[in-house]
């Protein structure tokens, strides 16, 4: 250990043993979030379905809000990421009063047909 002021800090080597030991548990954390995530009733939907509820609560932010809120989806848990990610029709409605999120809309928007307003 050095002594710094009145600071008390540890090697290099140590704080990166430690650093590595928290990564693991957090990775068993989070496997541990998605397979109980597994047995919620939503997450047995198929993801056809899921993505055409999603579409609608898009659809149905965007028209009352003009805002991307409806992306929260995607932050919900793994699946809900991965079912988001994988609809591109989810991603065809670029919002150009938000120029910022427009390229990454284009990119996962993939080959459907696009929605200009």
């Amino acid at each position: 250990m050095y002594i710094v002021g009145t600071v008390t800090t540890l090697h290099s080597p140590d704080i990166e043993l430690i650093d590595q030991e928290i990564e693991k548990h957090q990775k068993i954390i989070r496997d541990l979030k998605t397979r109980r995530n597994l047995h919620a009733f939503i997450s047995k939907l198929p993801p056809e379905i899921l993505s055409i509820i999603f579409l609608l609560y898009r659809d149905e932010m965007a028209f009352h809000w003009r805002t991307l809120a409806w992306i929260r989806v995607s932050h919900i848990c793994r699946h809900w990421r991965n079912v988001a990610l994988g609809c591109p029709a989810l991603w065809s409605h670029p919002i150009f009063y938000m120029p910022a999120s427009v390229p990454e809309m284009l990119l996962r928007s993939k080959s459907a047909p696009l929605t200009v307003q």
